[in-house]
């Protein structure tokens, strides 16, 4: 995420713009419980394992290095996700005949990849604070499946390191 030109990439319109959260629906894919599902009694969110590798496991400390290294080499890779197959898809009755191909903004929260054979759910990493009224997305994906970031490396650092927000 270095040298990231914010300016000129809002320039060339690869943004991903409309929610296409009802059209995911409306194909079979149930989001009342998260993009993902539902992460257990005791799970804070999609991101339980690196927040906790960065701010601990009760959000008490601040591991500089470790955030420095998810932050500077987060990938598409490296986004939570479920891969729904044909087989996967067949099991929870997804019919994707009228979903485009493509990567389509699932409300504010991650991106659908529809291919050929499978269609990916990707949950986006999102700072929340100690009373869960302020959220902020840190990566979004593009239309060309680029990670975009949506929060500076220092406005990031700086609410976690405050230990007042975490990772979800």
């Amino acid at each position: 995420m270095k040298d990231f030109d914010l300016r000129k990439y809002l320039a060339e319109n690869k943004l991903l713009k409309e929610d296409q959260t009802d059209l995911f629906v409306k194909s079979g894919f149930m989001f009342d419980d998260g993009l993902l599902g539902g992460v257990g009694s005791g799970g804070g969110g999609y991101y339980d394992f690196i927040s906790d590798k960065i701010s601990g496991y009760h959000i008490d400390k601040f591991d500089e290095e470790e955030f420095n290294n998810w932050y500077d080499n987060f990938s598409k890779k490296d986004f939570n996700s479920i891969v729904y197959d044909n087989k996967l898809m067949g099991d929870y009755e997804i019919d994707p005949s009228g979903l485009p191909k493509g990567i389509h903004q699932l409300d504010t929260a991650g991106a659908g990849e529809v291919m050929d054979d499978m269609i990916t759910i990707y949950a986006y990493p999102i700072l929340i604070d100690d009373r869960g009224s302020d959220f902020i997305t840190i990566f979004s994906l593009d239309k060309n499946g680029n990670v975009v970031p949506r929060a500076s490396k220092e406005e990031v650092k700086a609410k976690l390191a405050s230990n007042e927000y975490s990772l979800i």
